[in-house]
């Protein structure tokens, strides 16, 4: 994840912050603390409904692939050495988010369609946004929520051993991050049901062989076919429940 621009048209706005946990990468999102004698008072790798979020962290950190492995808990703050790190802490920061495609972030043996017609069980709402089987290529823009119904006909079917990728619409509000809070992904990408973070999608961009970064549009992009092509998807996002302007 990565600070495009501030609402207002400020720069962004770092701040040191002690970050309690076990694993945090760089372009992370964190949030407040809420545990008495584990975490309270400082931020931990944001999860779950993306209450009261800090920002998200700026600079590499040591580690393998800009990972860092440490175990800060307040007891450390008795010796003196308290870890802090680099944190955009702008309540209106616009940044861009990666969709992941990783196995545990996607969904598969729910999902099946024939023509334009999609059969899937307790499958949120995706009309305005996409779905893309990762197993066979295509990209199917999603015209209709309870009818799950898309564009056009596409061919192959998804298959419900098929890989399946959900591309939220433009203002979608619910999703979930992957485990590092550094993409799309978790629950809300590895289950047909909705996530359960809260944020504002603003917009969403498709990049692969031979299609530079640009953004999606249902009509353009409906039925491309992308096996082979190492396609990736990403949104713009605001943290809606920041910290510093969430009233809990």
């Amino acid at each position: 994840m990565i600070f495009l621009h501030d609402l207002y048209g400020g720069p962004a706005h770092i701040k040191e912050v002690p970050i309690y946990g076990s694993t945090l990468s760089v372009g992370a999102a964190v949030m407040r603390g809420v545990t008495s004698g584990t975490n309270q008072g400082g931020a931990i790798v944001a999860s779950g409904a993306l209450t009261d979020i800090i920002g998200v962290t700026a600079e590499p950190l040591p580690g393998v692939n800009g990972n860092t492995v440490f175990n800060q808990t307040p007891s450390v703050q008795a010796t003196g050495v308290i870890l802090r790190h680099k944190v955009i802490v702008n309540p209106f920061a616009v940044y861009r988010i990666e969709y992941s495609q990783a196995t545990a972030d996607t969904f598969t043996g729910t999902m099946t369609s024939s023509g334009a017609t999609i059969t899937c069980a307790s499958l949120e709402d995706l009309t305005g946004g996409f779905i893309y089987d990762i197993t066979s290529g295509i990209l199917r823009a999603v015209v209709g929520g309870s009818g799950l119904t898309t564009l056009s006909s596409q061919t192959p079917n998804i298959l419900s051993t098929d890989y399946v990728l959900k591309i939220y619409p433009n203002f979608r509000k619910l999703v979930d991050l992957n485990s590092l809070a550094t993409m799309f992904g978790g629950t809300g990408g590895s289950q047909a049901a909705a996530g359960s973070g809260v944020l504002t999608i603003l917009e969403t961009y498709i990049s692969a062989n031979g299609i530079p970064l640009r953004k999606m549009t249902q009509t353009v992009d409906d039925g491309l076919s992308l096996l082979g092509k190492n396609p990736r998807f990403f949104a713009d996002v605001v943290f809606t429940k920041h910290v510093l302007t969430h009233q809990s």
